[in-house]
């Protein structure tokens, strides 16, 4: 149908505006369902310290006073099955008493420097892991040790 007066074809505007609205409501609900609701971990705010081997410093796991240790290296292994852990060169003999040690040391001094050292077949979910239990218990500086290549 064609209105004589104006000259152009008579066409309703609800029916031209009902697929660019089911368009869009298409594509929200497309975004919706795509969309993931997990905690997105950020960029972990850790530091690279490059030790040589063999310079590692044997300390008390729970000292006294605050003069005692100046860092804390937890080293992360992994047997084949599960990760084995030691903290300045003691074992550890699981997550629950790493957590706990980890703990303890905070209280007494939370500006020591907390160094992971993860084995190179460690999986990364121990060594994330390792980092988040050393964060919320309080550490302030929390760095990853890498091995130099010679």
């Amino acid at each position: 149908y064609i209105n004589k007066t104006a000259g152009r074809p008579d066409v309703s505007l609800d029916s031209a505006m009902t697929p660019m609205i089911d368009v869009v409501f298409l594509l929200l609900v497309f975004f919706v369902v795509t969309a993931s609701f997990r905690l997105i971990e950020q960029m972990l705010p850790g530091t690279l310290s490059a030790q040589k081997a063999g310079n590692t410093e044997q300390t008390e796991i729970t000292p006294t006073p605050e003069a005692d240790f100046e860092q804390v290296v937890v080293r992360i292994g992994w047997d084949g099955v599960s990760p084995t852990w030691t903290v300045n060169d003691q074992p550890v003999a699981d997550t629950n008493a790493l957590r706990e040690i980890l703990n303890s040391l905070a209280s007494i001094k939370p500006d020591a420097k907390l160094i992971l050292h993860p084995a190179a077949a460690v999986p990364m979910e121990f060594v994330i892991n390792a980092w988040d239990w050393s964060r919320l218990a309080g550490f302030e500086a929390v760095a990853f040790a890498v091995n130099q290549q010679e």
